[in-house]
């Protein structure tokens, strides 16, 4: 028989050739069942070794395999299975003869027959899996198609056909690898003479194995990936195929994703250790590494597909990876981030498999410290944050899996604190993790208390010192000879290297040793907890930042640091309270459950001892907390009372202390005093009273006994007890319920022991000198209107024993001062309550009483109309309409305005007496060197405000004196107070204060921060509110953004942040902002118009705004007078987003600014915009894009270069006029000058005249300049309108050119920017043309020709 040899094609084998085995016929559909019947009972009693003989048959069924029956065609792969399995079976039993070679049924024949049914099997076998395969391909992606566009298949015969052979080749996929398992197993060298396999028949079985793979759906469905990767271990290991192996390794990675990490895990971990295949590593490693640069940032998915190979390398076979890392070096230095990424997480997991832990050699040691240092330096230094965030991934996995030495704790805590400030909110993120994962895996302590730390460090020295001291003092000799030669006193240098040698290798005290170990160790701990400790103020920082994640990580930071007992953490701790009253739902979660974590989760294991613990925790904080952190404490118990995480005891412990403090024997309190931990525990339990009022109702009682009385002791004069007593008694008010709810109002009478406590303590201290009983007094009076029968009788009879207190005081003017202010403060106080007591509860307790008497009436009339048998069909009117009630609603409400307009302000009334003496003071003149008349005016002032609020009469009589002072006054305690009663004026009588409102925008730049700060919260909640136009004033807002304090930067930022919010609201006031800003006296330089503008067009976002404001903008360049107007103008166009309609109204309108693009920075601006223009897709839009770069490139270099003319010009004509002694009797010089609107038509000398006057200080040069940008225009195609030349004469009317202005602009500025008429000296109107394009050289005056009437007649 010839021998077979497999074709490069299939159609190869049908052309005839005298040495080898060829394919006489393809037989046809009708002779082939024959053919195969016969080959099928050929198998069946010859085995496989009947493929000789019907080959035939089997290649034409591949050949007509798409025209065959599907039925045909699976039972010829049965047939051909079952002769592969037989074949196989026998020839591994020839092969297993070990005297094969040497039998005499071995002749060159039957080698030659075995060798040439194996090839025609697996060449048969092969070429119908491939059919089959691209069927299952062809199957698999119409069905992913039919799931993606979620349409449903029609089951026809042919779908259903498919669908069978889709599940029939899953099956017999799997059949086929283990039957060339099989074969590749056995030695089939023997088979061949001499014994070297055929690279087309070892390529054949791999490059079916390879497309089985490359075959998602067939992946994913069976379970083919160990097999086939048994099969390629099995070639690579007996036939050598490193080289293309790896080289089709690499192919795979690029194009399939899914193949990366088993291709890693399971085929490359397998061909290295099950077949022992050392150098495929290195030879995939090396192919990796040479690939060029460009090629990872061409393909990010195949860059990405190799990266996540070599990650899952790395960790399957480190030890490999490592012998071949230096062929991954090389890709550090390369542009693609994504392999940087990749190298840097691969050293990571070397560090973790292979150099960790102790007894690492000097090498590995040294390669530990090389990766560490490369991720050290790339999570600090790279240009990408992605790499430098990755590098500190790997950090945080290192340190977690506790595989650092201990001398690189401290380092990269100071890794940390310089990347804390990094501008990527990803590397600040990771870094902060990584601090906390360094805290909680430090492998020094539990507990990190930094003095004690250092006081062991400087024991553990002086220790090591002692015993250094003592060896050197043992090894001293003890006598010296003095008469020595000096050949004995300098020995030879062999005789020293060898003692050095034997010093060296004499081994170290080991007391000493560990000793210096133990320095070592505490030295490292140090280091570590400073390193912490100087990261606090930045962390600090980050709780303060925008970016959401920033402030959640750090405050988990600050959590975990508490929890080690790091002295600093405390900082971090109250700091990130604040955050209680964010915005995002997930900071507030994070800070609830921080502290719930740090103070409500105690180690106690009783009820009662975890509830005093809880206490100590809460007022040791308290005890270190300001006012504003204890309102935020507030505002966190109630989150936690709400979710019931407060236990049930805690209360019962803060009244026991707050009746009893001597009796707390806790220690983490003892520094804490019995006075203040009365104070702590009656604020905690009014915090918690505010969720759950019936902690406080059944324990009044002992708030008056223990907390509204005058102790006599040092603490007499502190009246904070009693500050704090009274905020948790108005506990007991009425909540808050829905609109149209009536709230009945539990009130004392006024022979209440609280109301005598509350009157004692406020008479008795107004004489006395205290820092708190002004703010006691405001909340003892709340409390007396929220809770009192008669508020009115208690503080009438209060106002008049401190008027008695006021009349018998001492002469001195300090005390009297002193009550003077505290009396003003209390009638300004007594008038704001009552005016909320007669519009809240009274009016409220009238509709109640008048519905109870309708219900009863209504009841009354049901019973008599039952009585007299009447229906109601004779009802009220009113009653049937609806409008009943709501009359009466009118009725009371105005029963009330009548009181507060007419009847408590009366001259008859206390508050009518009171008013004129509060007039008076205000009017009384105050003095810097007097701070108890600016005290008095304050006070009085504030009073006066409060009056104001109560009739709009008496406001609208006072309007002027209150804003004289808000306004004149040189005193920011004055000016600050005014504020807020102000801003409540506004929304009490907004009709009254609209024209007053422009004062209180002026005082946004008021010299003080103080009265900024409080004009800009006032401001910005009425403007929110709607309460205050913003039109014509909403530019100070904006002014504020550039504040010089932070603070209020702040505000107003958040500020426009939610009028953004609010619809159209900030592109409504964009004209307008613009407009005065941009105005040459509004006193804002460019510096701070840029910065304003570049916030508030981040605003700008949607198309349409922009396509206005660029037309507006446009147009507000024929009404500009300076360069800087054109500066500012032009920034802001820079800084809009341009679409396709933007860009046309940008060329539409080119000819109002083409002469200003002479200007460097204005062209610059426009270059910045035709730049960001060109990101559009359209090609048509680039087309437009180019005109337009093009006409304004053409623009500045004419305008430059007439520039310089200009300059030279102006040099000579100065340089003349020095000269010569004949001055030129002309006025003004004509320059030709070409119309935009004209076009080519001609030129024509205008003479024009300059309008307004021109300073002093400017050059001729600089006026020559100005001139001749605005004339030379001529060669500049500049887009047309189509407006009709008109011809100029002497005796034809100029044109009146009328400025564009936008809406918002005032009065005085459109006069400004609108044509001037000037008069000349016999007082007739000379009627002159505004242009831009011409203004004459200013010279000396001289006599103006007249103009006759026709040339300025309509």
């Amino acid at each position: 028989m010839k021998p077979f040899s497999i074709p490069f094609n299939l159609q190869a084998l049908q052309e005839s050739c005298a040495n080898q085995y060829f394919v006489e016929e393809v037989y046809s559909s009708r002779v082939l069942p024959i053919k195969l019947q016969g080959a099928k009972v050929a198998f069946t009693k010859q085995g496989g070794i009947a493929v000789l003989e019907h080959f035939d048959a089997i290649y034409s069924v591949i050949c007509k395999f798409d025209s065959l029956d599907p039925l045909v065609r699976q039972q010829t792969w049965e047939i051909l299975i079952k002769a592969g399995k037989s074949y196989g079976v026998e020839l591994a039993r020839v092969l297993a003869d070990t005297q094969l070679e040497s039998s005499q049924n071995w002749t060159p024949d039957a080698r030659e027959k075995h060798r040439n049914a194996l090839k025609m099997i697996v060449y048969l076998l092969v070429h119908m899996a491939e059919l089959f395969q691209s069927k299952f391909n062809r199957v698999s992606e119409s069905a992913a198609k039919n799931i993606q566009t979620t349409k449903k298949r029609t089951k026809s015969v042919k779908n259903r056909n498919d669908d069978d052979q889709y599940d029939f080749w899953i099956h017999e996929c799997e059949l086929l690898v283990r039957l060339l398992m099989t074969y590749v197993d056995l030695d089939i060298r023997r088979v061949w003479e001499p014994d070297m396999v055929e690279d087309d028949f070892v390529n054949l079985i791999g490059n079916v194995c390879y497309k089985m793979i490359e075959s998602q759906a067939l992946y994913k469905q069976s379970d083919l990936k160990i097999p086939v990767f048994h099969v390629l271990g099995c070639l690579l290991k007996k036939f050598d195929l490193v080289m293309g192996t790896s080289v089709k390794v690499l192919q795979l990675l690029q194009h399939f994703s899914y193949l990366a990490a088993p291709l890693a895990c399971d085929a490359v971990s397998m061909w290295l250790n099950t077949y022992n295949c050392k150098t495929i590593v290195t030879e995939i490693l090396r192919e990796i590494s040479h690939i060029p640069e460009d090629e990872f940032l061409r393909d990010s998915d195949s860059t990405k597909n190799i990266g996540l190979f070599l990650i899952e390398l790395s960790k399957s076979v480190p030890s490999a990876t490592l012998a071949n890392f230096s062929l991954m070096l090389e890709r550090m230095n390369e542009e693609s981030y994504t392999m940087r990424n990749t190298v840097l997480v691969m050293m990571g997991e070397i560090i973790l498999k292979c150099l960790n832990g102790e007894g690492l050699d000097e090498k590995a040691k040294s390669a530990r410290d090389q990766f560490m240092d490369y991720l050290y330096d790339h999570a600090n230094l790279d240009p990408n944050a992605f790499t430098r965030s990755k590098s500190l991934q790997i950090w945080i996995m290192l340190v977690k899996e506790q595989a650092l030495p201990i001398k690189r704790y401290p380092d990269l805590v100071h890794l940390c604190e310089s990347v804390l400030f990094d501008k990527s909110a990803l590397v600040r993120k990771f870094a902060v993790q990584l601090l906390e994962s360094v805290l909680q895996f430090n492998p020094f302590a539990s507990k990190l208390p930094l003095d004690v730390l250092r006081s062991g460090l400087e024991d553990a020295k002086a220790k090591c010192a002692q015993m250094d001291a003592e060896l050197n003092k043992a090894d001293c000799p003890e006598n010296q000879q003095d008469d020595v030669p000096m050949e004995e006193v300098i020995p030879d240098s062999e005789d020293i290297i060898a003692q050095d040698a034997e010093t060296v290798d004499s081994p170290e005290n080991p007391e000493l040793t560990k000793q210096k170990n133990i320095v070592e160790y505490l030295d490292n701990s140090v280091q570590f907890v400073e390193g912490l400790q100087s990261c606090v103020p930045s962390l600090c920082d980050l709780l303060r930042s925008k970016v959401h994640s920033d402030v959640i990580e750090a405050i988990n930071f600050f959590t975990v640091a508490c929890q080690f007992k790091l002295d600093f953490a405390i900082v971090g701790v109250t700091a990130m309270l604040q955050q209680i009253w964010h915005e995002e739902q997930k900071i507030r979660d994070a800070v609830v459950s921080s502290y719930k974590l740090l103070y409500f989760s105690p180690e106690e294991n009783s009820p009662r001892a975890r509830a005093s613990a809880i206490a100590d925790n809460l007022m040791g904080f308290m005890s270190i907390s300001s006012a504003g952190k204890v309102k935020s404490l507030e505002v966190l118990l109630k989150h936690l009372t709400e979710s019931d995480s407060i236990p049930n005891g805690l209360s019962q412990i803060l009244w026991d202390r707050f009746a009893k403090p001597e009796m707390n024997n806790s220690t983490s309190t003892k520094d804490i005093d019995a006075y203040k931990q009365q104070n702590f525990s009656v604020q905690l339990l009014g915090f918690f009273a505010e969720t759950n009022p019936s902690i406080v109702q059944n324990k009044v009682d002992i708030l008056v006994t223990h907390g509204l009385k005058m102790s006599g002791n040092s603490e007499s004069n502190d009246f904070s007890l009693a500050l704090h007593t009274c905020e948790t008694l108005r506990q007991l008010r009425p909540k808050k319920v829905a609109a149209g709810q009536y709230q009945k109002y539990v009130r004392l009478s006024e022979s209440h022991e609280m109301f005598i406590a509350l009157h004692k303590l406020l008479v008795d201290g107004f004489n006395r000198t205290s820092k708190n009983w002004e703010h006691f007094a405001m909340e003892a009076l709340t409390l007396v209107y929220d809770l009192s029968e008669k508020p009115d009788r208690f503080c009438e009879v209060l106002i008049h024993e401190m008027l008695d207190a006021i009349q018998n005081s001492d002469t001195e003017t300090n005390d009297k001062t002193i009550l003077l202010t505290r009396f003003y403060l209390v009638v300004g106080q007594v008038c704001m309550k009552h005016l909320v007591y007669l519009e809240v509860p009274v009016l409220s307790e009238l509709k109640h009483r008048r519905k109870m008497r309708e219900k009863k009436d209504e009841n009354e009339q049901k019973a008599k109309s039952r009585k007299s048998g009447r229906g109601d069909s004779d009802g009220n009117l009113e009653e049937d309409l609806g409008v009943g009630g709501a009359t009466a609603d009118d009725i009371e409400q105005e029963y009330i305005k009548n009181i507060t307009e007419n009847e408590l302000l009366a001259k008859d009334t206390l508050f009518g007496m009171l008013a004129p003496c509060l007039v008076k003071a205000c009017l009384a003149p105050t003095f810097k060197s007097v701070p108890s008349s600016v005290s008095i005016q304050a006070t009085a002032s504030l009073a006066l405000a409060k009056f104001m609020q109560v009739s709009s009469k008496f406001c609208e009589d006072h309007l002027q004196l209150l804003f004289t002072i808000f306004e004149k006054s040189p005193h920011e305690t004055v000016r600050a107070n005014l504020v807020i009663p102000i801003g409540d004026l506004c929304v009490r009588f907004p009709n009254l204060l609209e024209p007053w409102t422009a004062h209180l925008y002026a005082r946004l730049q008021d010299e003080s921060w103080l009265v900024r700060i409080y004009s800009v919260k006032v401001l910005s909640n009425l403007i929110l509110n709607d309460m205050v136009k913003v039109k014509g004033h909403v530019s100070e807002m904006a002014r504020c953004t550039v504040d010089t304090d932070q603070s209020i930067v702040v505000i107003i930022k958040k500020f426009f942040a939610e009028l953004s919010k609010k619809g159209n609201a900030i592109y409504n006031v964009m004209p307008d902002i613009i407009s005065r800003l941009s105005a040459p006296d509004a006193g804002v330089d460019e510096d701070q118009f840029d910065e304003i503008m570049k916030f508030l067009f981040m605003f700008i976002q949607k198309e349409k705004q922009s396509e206005s404001l660029v037309e507006k903008l446009c147009h507000r360049f024929s009404a500009t007078r300076t360069r800087r107007q054109w500066r500012d103008l032009a920034l802001c166009l820079s800084l809009l987003s341009y679409s396709e309609k933007s860009v046309r109204k940008l060329q539409e309108n080119f000819s109002l600014f083409a002469d200003k693009l002479a200007d460097e920075q204005v062209y610059q601006s426009f270059c910045s915009i035709v730049s960001k223009a060109k990101k559009l897709s359209k090609p048509e839009v680039k087309v437009q894009v180019d005109e337009l770069s093009g006409l304004i490139d053409e623009c500045h270099k004419k305008g430059v270069s007439d520039d310089q003319t200009a300059a030279k010009a102006a040099a000579v004509v100065k340089k003349s006029r020095k000269g010569s002694s004949i001055r030129s009797p002309r006025s003004s010089i004509a320059w030709p000058v070409r119309s935009p609107i004209d076009g080519d038509k001609g030129t024509r000398s205008v003479s024009r005249k300059r309008l307004g006057t021109v300073s002093d200080s400017d050059s001729d040069a600089d006026d020559f300049q100005t001139t001749t940008e605005r004339h030379n225009q001529s060669s500049v195609n500049i887009p047309k309108r189509d407006v009709p030349a008109r011809r100029l004469t002497k005796n034809t009317r100029k044109t009146r050119h009328v400025a564009v202005t936008f809406s918002s602009d005032s009065e005085e500025d459109v006069a400004k920017e609108n044509v001037a008429l000037l008069r000349n000296s016999d007082g007739e109107e000379q009627n002159t043309i505004v242009s831009d394009n011409a203004t004459p050289i200013r010279r000396k005056k001289t006599p103006v020709r007249r103009t006759t009437r026709s040339m300025v007649r309509n």
